[in-house]
């Protein structure tokens, strides 16, 4: 394959509400035992993309630790190598704090790069996509950028803040606008790009030459009319994070194998940072269904159609169902949890029954006592 750059562009990530206060999407835990950002760095690593470029925004901490040295992506870390990009003269300023900043302030990263082709996706879409065939048709086409789609039929109440396409016979982007739940079916941009390395770089200065407030999605829209963009149709499993009810109906959503069989496979393994912990505890009395369990909980309640996160304890008598619960979370005796998200270190004691909808989950910050 030629030589290929991916770029994990966090700029494009949308928010989960309080989710993600305090923490990229990147690194939002999902399914007990993965970040959000693991999906698409495996997608790199699967489609043999050895050299990766992280473009961080804000709340990076969380994200950092989860990344280390990048180990868990880079099957030869003698070869290839995983670079974290940060804009830290515009950190703290949202209008000038976007993806084209961040290349131009990183630009060593492309600069001590010989690949001719950039491959650059988001953290808040998950899917499985082999990044080989698209590339070798990016090729044979001899396109400069390629565009990947998919077509939707529930954008009203989905995917908002996401881009629709609009493709001419030729297939190629006549013009990119934002999805504001007007329209109930469109063809919605995956927000992920193939590029030759000329034409980033000149779309990279072409945008800060027009404004300084442009991103890549800006430039995009600006040039589509001028410049013929290529497109690709992915009809796989995709799901987009863009708020905190999309993120629990995904997460359970994925409880059924048929579902989470069209995005774990195998032969294409996701990869993530590991823990050393010990095996999870099934009291007596438990009484577990359908949920993801991950290592180190303690479960002597009652847990159905739920994902339980890493040293939760769930005391006898509580019964947990339709919800998410993060790291190191203790519930009571005889609590009741529905329809919920528990952020990481809460601890839930004094109130007996909690509970959300699927439309409006109930959201407990991380640490708190209730």
């Amino acid at each position: 394959m030629t030589k290929t750059i991916g770029f994990l562009n966090l700029h494009d990530d949308l928010d989960l509400g309080p989710l993600t206060t305090n923490r990229s999407i990147a690194s939002t835990s999902f399914l007990g035992r993965y970040a959000l950002m693991d999906f698409q760095m495996s997608n790199f690593s699967n489609s043999g993309i050895d050299e990766i470029g992280v473009l961080l925004k804000q709340n990076i901490r969380s994200l950092v630790r989860h990344m280390e040295f990048g180990h868990s992506w880079i099957d030869n870390t003698k070869i290839g190598k995983v670079s974290i990009m940060y804009d830290e003269p515009y950190a703290n300023n949202l209008a000038y704090n976007h993806d084209i900043n961040n290349f131009i302030e990183n630009k060593w990263v492309l600069e001590q790069s010989s690949a001719d082709i950039v491959v650059i996706a988001p953290a808040h879409i998950i899917n499985k996509i082999d990044y080989r065939p698209i590339i070798e048709r990016h090729l044979e086409r001899d396109s400069r950028i390629t565009m990947l789609y998919t077509g939707v039929i529930d954008a009203r109440s989905n995917y908002i803040g996401n881009d629709f396409l609009t493709i001419d016979a030729n297939g190629h982007v006549k013009s990119i606008k934002p999805n504001k739940g007007k329209e109930k079916e469109g063809l919605l941009s995956l927000q992920t790009y193939i590029f030759n390395r000329e034409m980033l770089e000149s779309l990279i200065q072409y945008g800060s030459n027009t404004s300084s407030f442009f991103n890549l999605r800006d430039a995009l829209a600006y040039i589509c009319k001028d410049i013929a963009i290529d497109t690709y149709e992915f009809n796989g499993f995709m799901r987009s994070f863009d708020s905190l009810s999309s993120y629990l109906s995904h997460s359970l959503e994925l409880l059924n194998p048929k579902v989470r069989n069209q995005l774990f496979s195998k032969d294409w393994p996701i990869y993530t940072k590991t823990y050393d912990t010990a095996p999870t505890v099934y009291g007596p009395d438990s009484n577990v269904k359908n949920s993801f369990i991950s290592n180190g909980a303690m479960i002597e309640g009652e847990v159905v159609n739920s994902v339980i996160g890493r040293g939760v304890k769930v005391s006898k008598g509580a019964k947990i169902s339709n919800s998410v619960i993060l790291t190191e979370t203790f519930i009571d005796e005889n609590i009741c949890i529905d329809k919920s998200v528990v952020d990481k270190n809460a601890k839930i004691i004094h109130t007996k029954k909690v509970s959300g909808t699927f439309e409006n989950p109930l959201y407990i910050k991380r640490g708190d006592i209730i």
